[in-house]
């Protein structure tokens, strides 16, 4: 797929390169007394550039908040207020400093409970893990669990084996003061009452595990940590009682990185669920998600009607 990517950040390069020429011409022409012509050259070069350029330098490092709120049935304690981070890729485009600002404006935050990070921290393994570092300040005032994503494997193609685990990753966001999340679990404690905070791995990885989360307490509120929407399909169908879930947070699908009105996302989104599962709130059968559209950008540096986002989610 990295030929494909290079294409299309060739067709932005050409994109700008063709909008500049065309305001000149357009400009030309209007000089030249075609008055009519060359102004609308002149304006479909400034919209076709204007776009472009913020769809590539603009919108990529400009990371909003948004805060949503969920009801859950079998939680009677005091609100809990979680930070939720996903697919920074650090090692890709300018996400490194989109991640720093990320962590800033969590850091910003006032009564957080905890953060959470659902993976996808590099893009590959010839990437870096340096600016992973800037996590530190945050991990150590604030609970900070991660799991992992397919990029954090060797090989992040579902169909190849053998996927190793990329130990950096593990090293330098445990360095960082983060905790691992990974097929187990912990407890939010919120006045008389708690809620389970489970992880799974990466469900393209050969050893992840539901067996954790069905040993929590039934009378206990659980929420899953998932990269990829794709684990409620897998929770169906290798959980004995998947309903002990109450409610998923997953990131993984960018929210399609580009995205247009009455379409939505542009690209294929690399999950089974349907493509309707991009980001936002969704229900499937019993269990309520949450896909965030996440920090980075890793096939293209376009985002374009999706920028950069961290969830603040307060659960009641």
């Amino acid at each position: 797929m990295d030929y494909v990517f290079h294409i299309i950040d060739q067709i932005i390069a050409g994109t700008l390169v063709c909008a500049v020429g065309t305001v000149i011409t357009g400009w030309l022409l209007f000089r030249q007394s075609l008055r009519f012509c060359g102004l609308l050259l002149v304006t479909a070069g400034l919209v076709v550039g204007t776009v472009a350029l913020y769809a590539t330098f603009i919108e990529p490092s400009t990371v909003i908040v948004r805060h949503v709120t969920v009801d859950l049935a079998d939680y009677t304690g005091t609100p809990l207020r979680i930070a939720v981070m996903s697919d920074p890729h650090v090692d890709a485009f300018s996400n490194g400093k989109t991640f720093e600002k990320a962590v800033e404006l969590v850091g910003a935050e006032d009564d957080l409970d905890a953060a959470v990070l659902l993976g996808d921290y590099v893009r590959d393994r010839d990437g870096s893990t340096e600016n992973l570092s800037v996590l530190t300040s945050l991990a150590h005032t604030l609970p900070t669990y991660y799991i992992t994503g397919n990029h954090d494997f060797t090989l992040h193609d579902r169909t190849a084996e053998p996927r190793e685990r990329l130990l950096d990753v593990d090293g330098a966001l445990l360095e960082a003061g983060a905790l691992p999340l990974d097929n187990t679990s912990t407890t939010l404690h919120g006045g008389d009452d708690s809620i389970i905070l489970a992880g799974v791995r990466d469900i393209w990885s050969q050893d992840y595990s539901f067996s954790d989360i069905g040993k929590t307490a039934q009378s206990n509120a659980v929420i899953l940590l998932c990269h990829n929407p794709d684990g409620v399909l897998n929770a169906y169908r290798e959980m004995a009682n998947p309903s002990n879930i109450d409610f998923m947070i997953s990131g993984h699908t960018h929210g399609g990185e580009v995205r247009l009105p009455l379409v939505g996302a542009v690209y294929p989104l690399p999950i089974e669920l349907p493509q309707t599962y991009d980001e936002g709130f969704h229900i499937y059968r019993d269990i309520d998600i949450l896909i965030t559209s996440g920090l980075g950008s890793v096939g293209t540096r376009l985002r374009f009607l999706n920028p950069p986002e961290i969830v603040i989610l307060t659960v009641q």
